[in-house]
């Protein structure tokens, strides 16, 4: 399931880690070279910083992904055997429409919502640790 999951979104991060890459300029990667950077080097100083915010990017909807993930765990398994295959998604489902308890189900999508912002919000503060910018510099 996690395969079939994640399979869904690989194009889309490849194009944009593709588009981050291409708007590296040229000149950082000749004047690295001039320098006697190493690819590894050059790897590492430039193109891993100038990517950072489509890492942050790709971070970030993967993690509210994995906590929206519903129709593929539902059409294989449906949450089983048992409840061994449910996740978050397919609780709130169960418990609204099968249990017919709106109530908990309300209160289990709000508890998702609170946990995917909260993670989202650590990821970015987490991502920008490094970079104090100088105000009026």
């Amino acid at each position: 399931m996690i395969a079939s999951s994640q399979w869904q979104f690989v194009g889309y991060t490849a194009m944009l880690f593709v588009v981050a890459i291409q708007r590296i300029p040229d000149d950082f990667y000749e004047a690295a070279k001039i320098d006697g950077a190493t690819s590894l080097q050059s790897f590492f100083y430039i193109t891993l910083p100038n990517v950072k915010e489509m890492i942050l990017l790709n971070l970030t909807t993967t993690l509210i992904g994995a906590f929206k993930v519903f129709d593929e765990v539902y059409i294989m398994t449906a949450g089983g055997p048992g409840r061994s295959s449910e996740v978050m998604g397919t609780l709130l489902y169960r418990t609204g429409f099968r249990e017919d308890a709106m109530g908990y189900a309300s209160a289990i999508g709000a508890a998702i919502f609170v946990i995917t912002f909260a993670l989202s919000i650590a990821q970015i503060r987490m991502f920008n640790m490094g970079n104090e910018e100088k105000e009026g510099a």
